[in-house]
Formats: structure tokens, C-alpha cells, sequence
């Protein structure tokens, strides 16, 4: 294991950060299963798709209750589903909604489950549609989405009757919680509940389906709080916790916004790096960020640190001795996959002694040495580390 140093470069031990989670009392009741075992039985039912067994009946367009079609317009093509709606037209919805459940159930139903209603329409008519008892008569995505958040808002756990297997539940919840997410955060911002609906569904995706696909949304949600001066932290958090490296490209695209709310965010976040700094060309910034995550990803590890711990956290740090003997390590413990040669174990000791600049020194001289000439660098690697040292001053400019 690699020493524990607190500086953008090092990291020794796994730290406790990762178990803070906001909304822990949440997990124990959505899903019973290990997350190792929940996760490996999704990825064996990659193609079952249970919402697709909701089968809708043909519906013609009535000119005569065009007011009410309009409202409810699952169409792609309505503006319902391309943008963000004002609480007038929620309200505006909820009211046709409201007369056309009492004259027209049949297709009321039809509008309400049809598979491209978004999630928002849903969660507004969540109050009338338990008000008029047709639960029941919901597609299974409904039925699922408003137990989820039952769950969440209420503590109210619902037992549904589900036309499945438990494992293929499993994989329904999946699919609820994306299209919660990735429909519903078109109107992030609608309400206190609906945030922290869309909050802990994001957190679910990451942590019990280690769902990558979202964080591009979660992104975009997290940058466009923070222009509002909303409540970010439970998503950052849930962001940080895909422990994808990768993921911070993201973060990074901001840095070439024109808005300078989201570019103050994008160098908060991404502090860690060495090449973040508040006074130079954004562009610039960007640039020199992904130099820096290409050529530093193998050695990076997670620390699990975010705003809940720290007003300028370090979720990543680049593990020096890795980088110095080039051994990837593991992202989440910090320990290198690979074991040291006895000479490798002398230098390591060595290596720990050194100041921190001579340590960064000779560790990017070893990476970019050992990228442009393998052979040279093994040579260089046996020599005594005061030799390594001379060479590396001598050769600043290595590429």
C-alpha cells in the first residue's frame, strides 16, 4: 500500500468518505439484494424489457375532446415533452386531467399511460389518480414510478402485484428509475419533493445499478442549479460516486461555457487538478485538464470526498509512487495490481523521503520517459535514485 499524504497527488488508504451517503436510510427499503448480487442479475436480463409488455389500445383523435388530447399530448412533437413546463401548465394539465377522468375514463387511462407521457405530468396527477382509486389500472411503469416515490416522499413502501419474476423486477425498477431521471429532469426545480425525487433516483442509478449513462444528465442538473442557486451536493455526490474518471469530462465541457456561474462550478469541482487555476483562458484550462486526466487516469484513486465533507473537495488524487514505478492501482483502495521487484521496494523507501516537488518531479519524468522510450526508461528505472534524480533535472522538458 502506498503512504497517505493530504496534497493533490497522494493517497495511501481507502478513506471513509464513500459511506456517507446522503438518503442511507432509503437503500434498506427499495431493494433487498446485495448490491453485487442485484447488479449481476440485471446484467443477465440485459434483454428483458418489461415495459414494453404494457400493451395500449389504438385511441383516434376526437376533434370534439381536442381541448383534453391537447392538454395530456403524449406526442413527441408537443412541446410537453421538449420543455421545461411553468406551474400554470401543470396546473392547466391537472385540470383536464380532472374533467376527463370523470367523463371519459377509458381515455383518460389510455393518456395517462401511454409511453411517452414524462414523468413530470405524472408526479403533478399523482394526487388525482390516487384520489380517484385507479392505481390499479396504471401500466406498470406508473404503478412502479409512484410507489418509488411513495417510498421517497412518504416512507410508504407499496407491495405491487407484479406480472414477473423478482429478478425481472429488479430490471422494471431500472427502467422506472431512468425514465424518472432522464424525463423528469427537463423540470428540475418544479418543487422541494420533486428534487429530491430526481436527487435519490440519481443516487439509486449510480449506487445499486452503477448505471453510467445517466451522469451525463446529472451533469447538466448539477450545472444548472448551481446557476440558480439551488441545492447541489446530494448529486454531486452521486456523480462522484460512479468512480468513473472519465465522467469528469463533463464536468470539464463547462469550462468552455459562456455562463460564469457554471464555469466557477467546473473549477470547484475539478480543484484537484494541478492545472485548474481561477486566472487563466478557460480554453486553456480545458486543455491542459484533459492532458492532465490522460496522462495521470492509471493512477489515480478515489478518495470519496465531497461537499458534505469539504466546501472544496478532492474526490481524486494521483497516487505519486504509482506514477514513479508506473504500477496502476486500484481506483477504489489505492493499492497497486501489481508486486514490487525487491529494487522497486529499496527505491519505493527511498522515494518516500523526499519532498513533495521532488517527488512530483521525478514521477512525471518516469510517466513521460516511459511513454516516449520504454527501453531508456527501464534503464533509468535501476539506477540509484540520486542518479534518476540528476537525470530527471537535466531533462525537465522530457515528452
Amino acid at each position: 500500500m502506498f503512504p497517505y499524504c493530504r496534497c493533490p497527488y497522494l493517497l495511501s488508504t481507502k478513506p471513509i468518505y464513500p459511506y456517507f451517503m446522503p438518503y442511507t436510510w432509503y437503500f434498506s427499503n427499495i431493494i433487498n439484494l446485495p448490491v453485487k448480487d442485484l447488479y449481476e442479475t440485471y446484467t443477465r436480463n440485459v434483454h428483458f424489457s418489461p415495459l414494453q409488455s404494457h400493451i395500449l389500445p389504438e385511441w383516434p383523435h376526437d376533434s370534439k375532446d381536442e381541448k383534453y388530447y391537447l392538454s395530456l399530448d403524449p406526442s413527441p412533437s408537443t412541446k410537453l415533452l421538449r420543455q421545461t413546463r411553468s406551474h400554470d401548465e401543470l396546473n392547466n394539465i391537472e385540470t383536464a386531467f380532472r374533467a376527463l377522468i370523470e367523463t371519459d375514463l377509458e381515455k383518460a387511462l389510455y393518456l395517462i399511460n401511454h409511453e411517452t407521457l414524462p414523468f413530470t405530468s405524472l408526479f403533478w396527477l399523482r394526487h388525482d389518480i390516487e384520489k380517484h382509486g385507479v392505481f390499479d389500472q396504471l401500466s406498470l411503469r406508473n404503478r412502479t414510478a409512484l410507489s418509488i416515490v411513495n417510498e421517497i416522499l412518504l416512507g410508504k413502501r407499496d407491495t405491487l402485484s407484479m406480472p414477473c419474476s423478482y429478478c425481472d423486477y429488479i430490471q422494471t425498477v431500472h427502467s422506472v428509475l431512468k425514465w424518472i431521471l432522464e424525463t423528469g429532469s427537463i423540470d428540475d426545480g418544479l418543487s422541494n419533493d420533486y428534487d429530491q425525487v430526481l436527487d435519490i433516483t440519481a443516487v439509486l442509478l449510480i449506487k445499486i445499478y452503477r448505471d453510467k449513462t445517466i451522469l451525463s444528465t446529472i451533469s447538466d442538473m448539477i450545472f444548472k442549479r448551481y446557476t440558480k442557486g439551488h441545492f447541489i451536493n446530494d448529486l454531486v455526490w452521486a456523480f462522484f460516486q460512479s468512480h468513473d474518471p472519465n465522467s469528469l469530462i463533463f464536468i470539464a465541457d463547462h469550462l468552455k461555457s459562456e455562463e460564469p456561474k457554471e464555469i466557477e462550478l467546473a473549477r470547484k469541482l475539478l480543484r484537484f487538478c494541478p492545472s485548474i487555476d481561477d486566472h487563466s483562458k478557460t480554453l486553456e484550462e480545458y486543455t491542459a485538464f484533459t492532458d492532465w486526466l490522460k496522462e495521470n487516469s492509471s493512477f489515480l484513486s478515489f478518495t470519496g470526498e465531497s461537499f458534505q465533507q469539504s466546501t472544496n473537495p478532492m474526490p481524486y488524487v494521483v497516487i505519486l509512487e504509482a506514477k514513479y514505478l508506473y504500477k496502476t492501482v486500484d481506483l477504489l483502495t489505492g493499492r497497486s495490481f501489481e508486486a514490487f521487484t525487491e529494487n522497486e521496494s529499496l527505491l519505493l523507501d527511498e522515494y518516500k523521503e523526499l519532498d513533495n516537488d521532488t517527488k512530483i518531479l521525478l514521477a512525471n519524468f518516469s510517466y513521460r520517459l516511459h511513454q516516449r522510450d520504454l527501453s531508456s526508461w527501464k534503464t533509468w528505472i535501476d539506477y540509484p535514485i540520486e542518479k534518476q534524480l540528476s537525470i530527471a533535472k537535466s531533462n525537465r522538458e522530457v515528452r
